[in-house]
């Protein structure tokens, strides 16, 4: 079993790694919501291109309009990979989030089930006259942590 020690220590190298995970998921939600908001004028460049090219059968238009479907699908495909490395990374962060939960735990139940049953014994030997020195400082120590 874990010791406080190590176990604090993990808890805070977790709390590290998803600041970590944080800042690289917001920033690239932001790259993510950028590439929507392009893929989304290309979508109407090309909705007003075809409503053009209806009216005026120009092969100038239809080379445009073939350009803004390629850059589209581009646009798609990026769009698409970015989501996925998002989605990896948030269920990366849930799973850090998840390894902290479970650190806080052991703590809780560490002091819970040591420190604080070892303070309770300590305060019934002291009923039967087993000095217990710094019982305040313990307790308080106890109550910090």
């Amino acid at each position: 079993m874990l010791g406080y020690a190590d176990i604090r220590s993990a808890l805070c190298e977790l709390t590290k790694e998803c600041h970590v995970l944080w800042e690289e998921n917001k920033d690239m939600q932001g790259r993510f919501v950028n590439d929507l908001a392009e893929l989304q004028s290309i979508q109407l460049a090309i909705t007003q291109f075809e409503h053009d090219h209806r009216f005026r059968n120009k092969t100038f238009r239809s080379d445009r309009l073939a350009q803004a479907r390629a850059s589209m699908c581009e646009m798609q495909r990026k769009a698409s990979q970015l989501y996925e490395t998002l989605s990896e990374r948030r269920c990366s962060l849930a799973q850090k989030l998840n390894d902290g939960v479970h650190n806080v735990a052991l703590l809780q139940n560490q002091l819970i089930s040591d420190r604080l049953f070892d303070w309770k014994n300590r305060q019934k030997l002291a009923q039967v006259g087993v000095p217990f020195e710094n019982k305040d400082q313990l307790l308080d120590e106890i109550q910090f942590e």
